[in-house]
C-alpha cells in the first residue's frame, strides 16, 4: 500500500467514526462498497460533481419504499420512517441494489444510459 492510499485509507476511517449513529455508518459503508465495485467494473462511468452518500441513501431508501409499496408513492412522507426501518432490514446485497437505482435516478441521460446497458449484466447480489 502507497503512502497515499495509506492516508485516504486513515481519511475515510475518520470520517465514518465521525458518523454518530451505528447504522447509519454501517449504510454509507455499504454505499460506498457499491459505488466502489461499479467503477471498478465500468472503468467508462464517471461523475463530474460532488456524490453525497447522505443523497444516494435517501433516494435508495425511497425508491426501495416505492418499488415495494407502490400504493404508498403520494404518501411517502407519511410512511417514512417505516421505510427506513425496512431499508436497515435488507441484506446488504438488494441494499446494493437499491443504492446502484438510486445511482442511476440521479445521474445525467448520459451515464444512465451506460449505468442501464450494464445494469442487466450487473449484479452486486454477492
Amino acid at each position: 500500500m502507497t503512502v497515499g492510499e495509506q492516508s485516504f485509507k486513515l481519511h475515510v476511517n475518520h470520517l465514518l467514526n465521525k458518523i454518530q449513529a451505528p447504522v447509519h455508518r454501517q449504510l454509507t459503508v455499504e454505499v460506498l462498497v457499491a459505488i466502489a465495485t461499479l467503477f471498478r467494473d465500468n472503468a467508462t462511468l464517471h461523475i463530474d460533481d460532488t456524490l453525497s452518500t447522505d443523497a444516494l441513501i435517501e433516494h435508495a431508501v425511497r425508491i426501495s419504499w416505492q418499488k415495494s409499496h407502490p400504493e404508498a408513492n403520494k404518501n411517502y412522507e407519511e410512511d417514512e420512517m417505516l421505510a427506513w426501518h425496512n431499508f436497515y432490514h435488507l441484506p446488504p446485497h438488494k441494499a446494493a441494489n437499491c443504492y446502484l437505482d438510486a445511482l442511476i435516478h440521479l445521474l445525467d441521460n448520459n451515464n444512465k444510459q451506460i449505468l442501464q446497458k450494464k445494469e442487466a449484466e450487473y449484479d452486486i447480489s454477492g
